[in-house]
């Protein structure tokens, strides 16, 4: 799957304690994505401005501080990229403007030659980012799956309850009961393949349907508590874009693009 279970990196930072294999698999990170020089140049330029009391300068570290923690533990799965999240909306952000910083402040303070190591340091930055960059300029993860989930959905009216499995739409990460519950208005829900439906009221459906895809529809045919209820009503299909990594998800490349195609079943629950 797309997001793989834990795994050794997910053991690496599932330790609270700051170790040497934690900070390994940190940096190795950084670098893969590019990031590694502004983590560097970033520090550097926090540390400038507090020791040299620029604290205007220093009003957007002292806003964000509670969060630099994430450099240590993201307190999230560590499969990557979805790891960086944690840095997306404050840690990085800081880490390039006290970069940029650092970079403005050193500039007009140097003789011409040196003032090239500047510019290429710059250059150097950007550069390192550029391959994750452009990897992922142009791709749209789960390309269409709205619309396709959507047009599922219009099979259905407010008098029925739709139960199905996670997998519907490619992984148990992109269920489709949200999207029909909160944008087209339908009775739906994830049943986590749970034999049974002795718990669920179910009275004030007029129909009850079940959603699978193939590769787990045996068992709802032939486990379930329910099986010698279900009723073959027809086939969908959904295919969609995802990013996916080996199962060991240690950053030693970048994640692969590829396209997704479920193929399931659609059942009706007798009452």
């Amino acid at each position: 799957m797309g997001r793989a279970a834990l795994d050794m990196g997910d053991a690496i930072v599932a330790h609270k304690e700051i170790t040497f294999e934690r900070l390994r698999y940190f940096r190795d990170v950084f670098l893969l994505y590019g990031m590694a020089g502004f983590v560097l140049c970033g520090g550097a330029g926090m540390a400038y401005v507090l020791f040299s009391k620029q604290w205007r300068a220093a009003s957007p570290l002292f806003v964000i501080a509670p969060t630099l923690h994430y450099l240590f533990n993201p307190q999230v799965s560590s499969d990557h990229p979805w790891m960086l999240r944690r840095y997306a909306f404050s840690v990085f952000p800081v880490l390039i403007l006290y970069t940029t910083f650092l970079l403005s402040e050193w500039y007009p303070r140097l003789t011409l030659k040196k003032r090239s190591m500047v510019l290429a340091l710059a250059l150097l930055l950007i550069g390192g980012n550029m391959p994750a960059f452009m990897r992922y300029a142009t791709f749209k993860e789960f390309a269409g799956l709205r619309q396709q989930v959507m047009q599922l959905g219009e099979r259905f009216d407010e008098h029925d309850l739709v139960m199905m499995d996670c997998g519907v739409s490619a992984d148990c990460w992109t269920s489709a009961d949200g999207p029909l519950r909160f944008l087209a208005g339908k009775n739906a829900m994830v049943l986590l393949r749970f034999p049974g439906m002795e718990y669920l009221d179910t009275g004030k459906f007029e129909h009850l349907y079940l959603i699978t895809p193939n590769e787990v529809a045996a068992f709802y045919t032939q486990q379930s508590d329910f099986k010698s209820r279900l009723k073959y009503v027809d086939d969908y299909t959904i295919s969609s874009t995802r990013r996916t990594l080996p199962n060991n998800t240690y950053p030693t490349s970048l994640p692969q693009t590829e396209r997704v195609i479920v193929r399931g079943k659609i059942f009706e629950i007798e009452q």
